[in-house]
């Protein structure tokens, strides 16, 4: 079973419009659409935005509706220069950047309790897949903030971050957890600066359209299908 997870209705409509024979159901005040997507069985999460909401949205995925492969799909900032408005990346890792316990001497900044390293692996057997489709690969930042801090941004960039959202580093914390892969496809409306708060709201609809129009591709690439 696949489950797709996005944080926010405008991220989830792509996927709920592909769906068919759906059926809606309310976990814990979780909306759920369960169905086909082509040609496959799905469950769609709108968890709500940031770590606990993600990261509870993921566990029902696995816990209450059997999903095997979560898909984590939404729009980010970008920290990586070279990439433009619209870019798809796919994550090969996450770091939770906010989670710092450095000053204890133990852990360094980003690195959860538990793991042995601040980047948290997602699954990797399905990147080359997405290479060779032309998606770019990177790593994947997640903040319980949005908004722009200089200081977090250079540390994000001395760690060769690509992107920027609320979530990932939440779900691949719990998929590791409960032994379900995890791919995610993320979409560039914004750069992190200033400026990315209003860049957002006026380019985050464009940004869902960039992986909306590949949405079939996406899930051919996980089932070996393209």
């Amino acid at each position: 079973m696949l489950g797709i997870l996005c944080a926010m209705q405008i991220e989830a409509k792509p996927v709920e419009d592909a769906m068919t024979e759906k059926q809606y159901k309310t976990v814990c005040g979780k909306k759920f659409v369960v169905g086909n997507l082509f040609g496959n069985d799905a469950v769609l999460c709108i968890s709500g935005v940031g770590k606990v909401n993600s990261s509870f949205g993921t566990t029902l995925l696995v816990k209450d509706f059997g999903a095997d492969v979560i898909l984590n799909l939404g729009v980010v900032g970008s920290i990586d220069q070279n990439l433009k408005l619209f870019d798809l990346v796919v994550g090969s890792c996450a770091m939770q950047y906010d989670f710092d316990t450095s000053g204890s001497g133990i852990l360094v900044r980003g690195q959860v309790d538990g793991f042995a390293d601040k980047f948290i692996p997602l699954t990797q057997k399905y990147l080359q897949g997405f290479k060779e489709k032309g998606y770019k690969i990177g790593r994947l930042a997640t903040t319980d903030a949005f908004k722009f801090v200089q200081e977090n941004l250079d540390f994000l960039r001395q760690n060769d971050m690509a992107v920027e959202d609320m979530e990932i580093g939440a779900i691949a914390q719990v998929c590791i957890f409960l032994g379900a892969d995890l791919v995610s496809v993320k979409s560039v409306s914004n750069k992190v600066d200033k400026d990315g708060c209003q860049e957002y709201a006026n380019q985050a609809q464009k940004a869902v359209d960039a992986y909306a129009n590949k949405l079939q591709e996406i899930i051919g690439v996980i089932y070996g299908k393209n």
